[in-house]
């Protein structure tokens, strides 16, 4: 399944596998792609006081950027959460604006599921 494949992803940091200056394109890949970002974000979460010390990029077009491809309120709270307790080193900026993308992304989805959802049920059965 994806999230073993993803998990066995994440574990090439801890085989060393990742050159230290790849974590930020590394973690900004895996989060921007569904089927790894949990996996992704679970381990950021768990590693990030080690991580963060060895990685000052994060923020920018990194790891913190990247947590704006989030776009459910439960993800949004989730990094307001983790990052009330916890300093992005660099990446303040990068944190404030992923936030305001997540914000946008809900507010979209929520603006157009009604419409969505109409279209689905009017509309007739595509692919026959």
């Amino acid at each position: 399944p994806q999230s073993a494949l993803a998990q066995r992803t994440v574990a090439l940091i801890d085989q060393g596998k990742v050159h230290q200056q790849d974590y930020p394109s590394f973690f900004s890949a895996l989060l921007a792609n569904p089927a790894t970002r949990p996996a992704a974000w679970n381990y950021l979460k768990k590693n990030w006081d080690a991580l963060a010390v060895k990685v000052t990029s994060f923020g920018g077009r990194g790891a913190v950027s990247a947590l704006g491809t989030f776009c459910s309120a439960r993800e949004r709270d989730d990094v307001q959460q983790f990052f009330a307790s916890r300093r992005p080193p660099g990446a303040e900026r990068a944190l404030r604006q992923s936030l305001e993308r997540m914000n946008d992304c809900i507010g979209f989805k929520q603006a157009q599921q009604g419409n969505m959802e109409k279209w689905l049920t009017e509309s007739p059965t595509r692919g026959n």
